[in-house]
């Protein structure tokens, strides 16, 4: 399980899924922004999410979020603990 923080405020992923500190399921088209884990920076999601194979381990589908740093962010559920974001200023391969 990893912790992201949002426009929706802190959240929990288990895999695809999304949920808020009352365990309600996120639409995660939804998501307006992210805080970067590193900088704290806010990153505006700038585009619609769309739902594409993951980026890191090719291996399960994930949503992909264009921010406003130049960054994209996306889950891989296959790195250690369950799973983590990912933000990346590598554009993902087949990104609209």
């Amino acid at each position: 399980m990893s912790t992201i923080t949002t426009a929706k405020g802190e959240f929990q992923t288990t895999g695809k899924h999304m949920y808020d500190e009352q365990n309600s399921k996120i639409d995660p088209t939804k998501i307006a922004y992210f805080i970067h884990p590193k900088t704290k920076a806010k990153c505006n999601v700038i585009t619609k999410p769309y739902l594409h194979h993951c980026a890191m381990c090719h291996s399960h589908s994930t949503y992909i979020y264009e921010l406003s740093n130049n960054q994209m962010a996306y889950f891989c559920e296959c790195i250690e603990n369950g799973g983590q974001w990912v933000f990346s200023s590598t554009v993902v391969p087949g990104f609209p």
